[in-house]
């Protein structure tokens, strides 16, 4: 599984709705990444993949879709 199919299942099975989710799809602005979402996602990031996101990482861009997540861990993964 790549790291967006992943993403997708965590959003999919923690998602208030039961809409399938694209790897472009909105997330902040939505509203389906509100600030408890992101606290659940933090940790299963770090769960997950070992990644730990600091405050130079902490950019709303990093986070608005699973695209943008996908890459922020890939990156940080090396």
């Amino acid at each position: 599984m790549s790291t967006n199919d992943i993403l997708r299942d965590f959003f999919q099975r923690n998602s208030k709705t039961n809409q399938l989710l694209t790897d472009d799809e909105p997330l902040l602005s939505s509203g389906l990444l509100d600030s408890l979402a992101i606290v659940t996602l933090l940790t299963f990031l770090d769960t997950e993949f070992g990644v730990t996101i600091d405050d130079t990482d902490f950019d709303p861009d990093n986070f608005e879709s699973i695209s943008a997540i996908g890459k922020l861990v890939d990156r940080m993964r090396g």
